[in-house]
């Protein structure tokens, strides 16, 4: 376990001048039950934009339209994890696939009678406040977040005029407002009860398709000379509209939505970093939010009594990667400034690594890559983890 003192000690020591940082994005395929996952492309990522998580829509959602802009939205509670999704007519919950539920699971209940169109077109969950928002495409409206929970945002139109149907909406927990986007891929910062904060920011380039959902980076993280990300998904692409790099959605053209996903970073993104020896695997502990006891990342499917080295680096990453074994991942941390802490995999070949970020800042970061005892590898008989970066995110 990692002692209580590592993090405010990196914090005193931390720079984030070099940062690859990337952001996981969740996209969800309403046509076919399913969400997946990936790191969204930017200028200091560019590897990214490919799946690296699929998980099914559960419980199933009674049918829905489909149709020019099909309805539905997605949205993450960064405090427990749990993903709220939406066809239009009807409202679920499920656990991400990467943690165990953090609250009780809804069966599918029909979209609150305060949307006037009876549909969601975009949806945003405030974990803090409580709050999921919602809107139909025409207003805006705020409720406690379970079947037949009460109003408490009435509705409201944002004051932009004249604009085609919102099809997108977001939640920024820095700023303490929201975004939406409309059909035409135009997005709108505005304020609960709908003062408008920017913009309108349209698409640096069209989209092949009808724009369904809006996330933003709550990391902190902005790009040198640029807003943070916001991400805009359509037609089967999603594109930074600061940064203006496209990549295709990792679900298809069908995406109803998208959010942010307060997860690791892994370069090589997607790697397996496998050890032929046994079935190693990493799962996180709970989302890298700001404030969660509950974030870490365990090593799994070891040998029992595998010795395992957790390693940490405050100060940035060696972007030469060399690769010191056969097996497994290129070394990312620097070898001058990483912290290392032994442990061994318990009797079910677990070797838990703990981390909580209780009183740590969004907007903290640092690196953790793992080594482990690997019989399979011929050159020094270890494997190594992907490089996990880690930017904790506003709740």
């Amino acid at each position: 376990m990692v002692p209580r003192s590592l993090f405010p000690l990196g914090l005193a020591l931390c720079t984030l001048a070099a940062t690859t940082s990337a952001q996981n994005l969740v996209v969800h395929d309403a046509a076919a039950a399913t969400f997946w996952e990936g790191a969204g492309v930017s200028p200091l990522y560019p590897g990214a934009g490919v799946p690296i998580n699929v998980y099914p829509a559960i419980p199933p959602l009674p049918p829905g339209p489909i149709g020019f802009a099909p309805p539905g939205a997605v949205s993450i509670d960064s405090t427990n994890g749990m993903t709220w999704f939406s066809n239009g007519p009807f409202i679920a919950n499920t656990p991400h696939n990467a943690y165990p539920a953090g609250a009780p699971v809804f069966a599918p209940f029909p979209a609150p009678p305060v949307l006037g169109a009876g549909m969601v077109m975009g949806m945003a969950i405030d974990p803090v406040a409580g709050i999921l928002w919602l809107t139909d495409g025409f207003v805006v409206a705020g409720v406690v977040p379970v079947p037949g929970g009460p109003v408490v945002v009435p509705p409201f139109a944002p004051f932009f005029g004249g604009l085609p149907p919102l099809s997108g909406l977001e939640w920024d927990p820095i700023t303490g407002t929201l975004w939406a986007v409309d059909i035409g891929g135009i997005a709108y910062n505005f304020m609960p009860g709908g003062a408008p904060v920017g913009g309108p920011f349209p698409p640096p380039m069209p989209l092949p398709g009808p724009a369904t959902g809006i996330t933003i980076d709550k990391s902190g993280l902005a790009m040198p000379g640029m807003p943070r990300s916001v991400y805009v998904t359509g037609g089967g692409m999603v594109v930074d509209i600061f940064t203006g790099v496209p990549f295709p959605s990792f679900g298809g053209p069908m995406d109803v939505g998208i959010t942010y996903h307060p997860a690791p970073s892994p370069m090589p993104a997607g790697a397996p970093c496998a050890c032929p020896s046994y079935a190693m695997g990493q799962v996180l502990r709970g989302p890298m939010t700001a404030g969660n006891p509950n974030f870490g990342v365990d090593l799994v499917g070891l040998a029992p009594n595998n010795i395992v080295i957790f390693a940490f680096d405050f100060a940035g990453f060696n972007p030469a990667f060399p690769m010191l074994n056969t097996v497994g991942c290129p070394f990312g941390l620097n070898f001058a400034t990483a912290i290392g802490f032994g442990a061994l995999a318990d009797a079910a070949g677990t070797a838990a690594l703990p981390i909580s970020l209780v009183g740590i800042p969004a907007g903290f970061q640092f690196y953790m890559q793992y080594v482990a005892a690997c019989p399979g590898d011929a050159a020094l008989g270890i494997v190594i983890t992907p490089l996990y970066q880690v930017r904790v995110s506003a709740p």
